[in-house]
C-alpha cells in the first residue's frame, strides 16, 4: 500500500488548474484513440457481408430486423446481432416457403 499524499499550503486555484489539465489530457487521449471495433462491423462491412445495399440496410435497421448501435457519430453493428438476425430471417423465410 502506498503512503498517503499530504497536501499543505497548496492554493486551491493551483489544484483546480492541475485537475483541469489532467482531465483535458485524458479527454484528448480518449478522443484520439480509435474505437475498439472488435466484434463490431461498419455499415459498409455489413452490406458487403450480407450482399445488400445501404438503403436495404437502412430499411432492415428501421424495421428492427438488424439492431444498430450508435457510438459517437458512427453506426456500428455487433457481429453477434448480425448472426442472430440472419438466423431469424432464414427461419422466417423457410417457414413462408413451406
Amino acid at each position: 500500500m502506498s503512503d498517503p499524499v499530504i497536501l499543505h499550503q497548496t492554493p486551491l486555484s493551483f489544484l483546480l488548474d492541475e485537475i483541469r489539465d489532467l482531465i483535458r489530457e485524458e479527454l484528448k487521449q480518449a478522443s484520439a484513440a480509435p474505437i475498439d471495433d472488435k466484434g463490431y462491423l461498419s455499415r459498409k462491412e455489413v452490406c458487403d457481408l450480407l450482399k445488400i445495399t445501404l438503403p436495404t440496410l437502412n430499411v432492415w435497421q428501421r424495421s428492427g430486423k438488424i439492431p444498430a448501435h450508435r457510438i459517437g457519430r458512427r453506426v456500428l453493428y455487433r457481429k453477434t446481432d448480425i448472426e442472430r438476425s440472419l438466423c431469424k430471417i432464414k427461419s422466417s423465410a423457410s417457414l413462408k416457403q413451406s
